[in-house]
């Protein structure tokens, strides 16, 4: 695999990610049945939106615990210690609880200074899963498991909330990826 950048792809584009979560959820607070929200699934065989925030939440924790500082390793590992990090169940689940999660791994994530992440494309990185477990270089688990599994908790979250009536376009997606349109010049 060719080499990337670890930091832009994938704890810069996680930053961005984990932006545009934590703003679809406030955007979604606004909703009628917005207490219901976090129990909504697109289907019966899928998470529920406080389990796909869960585990985008725990990609990134997962990430910095891989692949952050050395004092990271300080940090419970989010998967063995999965108590520590999981997101209120049922009733207890909020809005506000799923938006603290996400803000919570967001400072995760930017806490993580690139310098500390240069040089560590060949560290080795075991992937356990629900689907299997893996041995990956660090640039495997970026460009084929980080990136991917966030992207796709974010967009069954987005999906959830689009479902459900929440006022939602690809603006609210994007814009936290490539900001705001420039200004229009004026004639």
């Amino acid at each position: 695999m060719a080499a990337i950048d670890l930091y832009r792809v994938g704890f810069v584009m996680l930053e961005k990610a984990l932006t545009t979560g934590i703003d679809i959820l406030q955007k979604a607070k606004a909703a009628p049945d917005a207490s219901e929200l976090p129990k909504a699934r697109l289907a019966p065989d899928m998470f529920d939106l406080r389990g796909q925030v869960e585990v985008f939440h725990l990609t990134a924790a997962k990430l910095v615990y891989e692949l952050g500082n050395p004092l990271s390793r300080k940090t419970p590992d989010p998967v063995t210690d999965m108590a520590l990090w999981a997101v209120p169940q049922g009733e207890a689940a909020t809005l506000d609880d799923l938006i603290a999660h996400l803000e919570r791994a967001r400072e995760l994530v930017k806490g993580v200074p690139a310098a500390d992440v240069e040089g560590k494309q060949d560290q080795r990185v075991q992937l356990d899963t629900a689907l299997g477990s893996w041995d990956l270089s660090a640039t495997e688990y970026v460009a084929n498991f980080v990136v991917p599994n966030a992207f796709f908790h974010l967009q069954t979250s987005y999906a959830i909330l689009r479902h459900r009536g929440v006022p939602l376009g690809k603006r609210d997606f994007l814009v936290p990826f490539i900001g705001p349109p420039a200004p229009q010049p004026s004639n």
